[in-house]
């Protein structure tokens, strides 16, 4: 519960508090739009903004998939769980974004933000399944 908070408050800071009022108003339903420079064309450095919105959300994603495993839930169910509350948590942001002027309401940040709370729960996943071989391994002997 403590490592949500202070990583929700890092989240927050980085999205909201750090950010004058109405220092960034707009809307923009592209989901491509952050790939492409004004030229049209993609650029590695909009690749990277896009990149770094995904892994803003892999601790999320790992920290609440920690609550599902801990909690003995079935993998679709715990994928649902994390891919839904990330999206969730990153509606609020586009939306308290938009109303205080603190950022552009993007539908391409809602979906990168989810797929990287996706991220965090594979890679939860995969450490949570190795260290279960070597307990059960180790129990063995």
């Amino acid at each position: 519960g403590i490592m949500l908070a202070v990583y929700c408050s890092v989240i927050l800071q980085l999205t909201l508090v750090c950010r004058q009022d109405n220092s960034r108003i707009g809307m923009e339903l592209d989901i491509f739009h952050g790939l492409r420079g004004g030229d049209n064309e993609f650029h590695w450095l909009m690749i990277s903004y896009v990149a770094l919105n995904s892994l803003l959300f892999v601790p999320y994603g790992f920290i609440i998939s920690l609550f599902s495993f801990v909690n003995n839930r079935k993998a679709p169910v715990q994928m649902l769980l994390v891919t839904l509350t990330s999206l969730i948590a990153s509606i609020s942001i586009e939306v308290s974004q938009f109303i205080t002027g603190r950022g552009y309401y993007e539908i391409q940040d809602m979906v990168f933000n989810t797929l990287g709370g996706f991220i965090g729960w594979i890679l939860f996943a995969i450490i949570y399944n190795i260290g279960r071989r070597i307990v059960n391994r180790n129990m063995e002997r």
